[in-house]
């Protein structure tokens, strides 16, 4: 078949049934919470689409493909009728997950020929959200080749390790081997390739691949993890691992990120966390690493979330250190953005909803500063174009809330 796009899945990482990966749930292993693997190729050449797509949720070992392709022919002395041109796009999976393990492979490619340009548009996507109930050793492998986005200086593929207090580790290219021992708590792995081109006749996508393994840990340093917290601006929040343990040290963090004494900050280095006069600037994760001098572990996560009551007033500028501009173009056809602004470190979340109050794509979970901008690519969560009509951009961070009204158009 003229134009077939030929399946080029980079070997990065062998899926293999001889790993030993435990298949029965157990003390310290990962709990599925959400699992998201889809292929999709779409191809349009000479006002003809075609789109292909296969997809599946909470599986064991999942290798699938999806290839779109559309032909113009034309009429010849030989029969059949000669092809004069073609769009085709490819994506490829392999993927497993198991109670101790995650593993997957993702790539994507397009090719178009004949006039006028066809175009392709391709996605492999696996992410997996789990928790795990117990501190746990755990071994990270990624390796991403970004294929022909690179020669551009696009990133069009990753592998991404998040928890809610920030990324432990984005790769974007080359390869990243890491062993590190993580607090319970509730995570987010996820691979993807994904892109769209009609102005070059071929593209070998990014093939993004990851192995993740996890070891119960039989033995903790921290019988007791800090708990949630929730107080009024201007109050003292604390968090504790007490009574402290002889012959370890202690090292609080705030979105994995060490806190010194000082200021409102005391107990940074003890077993007991004390903030005084917490407010939205302190808003966060907060946990603990303890240390023996050879081995370290950290403690779970713990939010510190702040709410405002009359008669307490707010730190001046604690307001206006948060905010969110109107999403800019609106009404949009491809693309639109909402600018904010964080002046602290602060968790922002972002999605978007219809006219029904419905979720239909989630846009961003995690700490920033700064100014930057959260961008929809008017596309649902399953990456499909979504319908023109009204939607809603809705972002929050530090206990500041804003809903922005944007018109799709198609």
């Amino acid at each position: 078949m003229f134009g077939r796009p030929q399946p080029r899945l980079l070997a990065l990482i062998a899926v293999t049934a001889a790993m030993s990966f435990s298949a029965e749930p157990a003390c310290g292993q990962m709990i599925l919470l959400e699992d998201e693997r889809v292929v999709r190729s779409i191809a349009t050449y000479q006002g003809v689409t075609d789109t292909r797509e296969d997809f599946v949720n909470m599986s064991g070992t999942w290798n699938s493909t999806a290839e779109a392709l559309v032909e113009a022919f034309e009429s010849c002395g030989d029969p059949p009728p000669c092809s004069i041109g073609h769009a085709s796009s490819y994506s490829e999976q392999i993927s497993l997950y198991f109670p101790t393990a995650i593993q997957f492979n993702v790539t994507t490619q397009g090719t178009w020929s004949g006039q006028p340009s066809g175009s392709y548009d391709f996605l492999s996507k696996a992410r997996f959200k789990f928790r795990v109930g117990t501190p746990f050793d755990a071994h990270f492998f990624a390796q991403v080749v970004q294929g022909d986005w690179s020669s551009i200086g696009l990133i069009r593929g990753f592998v991404k390790l998040t928890s809610p207090a920030g990324t432990h580790h984005y790769v974007t290219g080359g390869m990243v081997s890491d062993t590190t021992r993580f607090g319970p708590g509730t995570y987010e792995l996820e691979g993807i390739s994904w892109g769209f081109n009609n102005v070059v006749d071929g593209w070998q996508g990014a093939t993004a691949a990851c192995q993740w393994q996890i070891f119960p840990i039989p033995i903790t340093f921290l019988p007791y993890q800090p708990s949630d917290q929730t107080v009024a601006c201007g109050g003292t929040a604390q968090f504790t691992v007490a009574p402290a343990q002889p012959g370890l040290t202690y090292q609080w963090r705030r979105n994995l990120q060490p806190l010194s004494n000082g200021g409102n900050i005391s107990g940074a280095t003890g077993a007991t966390l004390t903030i005084s006069g917490a407010c939205h600037a302190d808003a966060g994760y907060y946990d603990v690493v303890a240390s023996d001098g050879t081995i370290s572990e950290p403690s779970g996560l713990a939010q510190l979330t702040i709410w405002t009551t009359t008669g307490i007033e707010e730190p001046a500028g604690a307001i206006g250190a948060i905010s969110f501009a109107a999403p800019s173009p609106n009404p949009f056809g491809n693309s639109t953005s909402m600018r904010y602004t964080v002046q602290a470190p602060t968790r922002v979340t972002a999605a978007v909803f219809n006219a029904s109050g419905a979720r239909v794509r989630s846009l961003l979970d995690d700490v920033r500063s700064g100014t930057g901008a959260i961008t929809w690519d008017g596309r649902l969560r399953s990456g499909a174009p979504a319908p023109a009509g009204i939607y809603f951009m809705q972002a929050a961070a530090g206990g500041v809330r804003e809903t922005k009204r944007v018109v799709l158009l198609k």
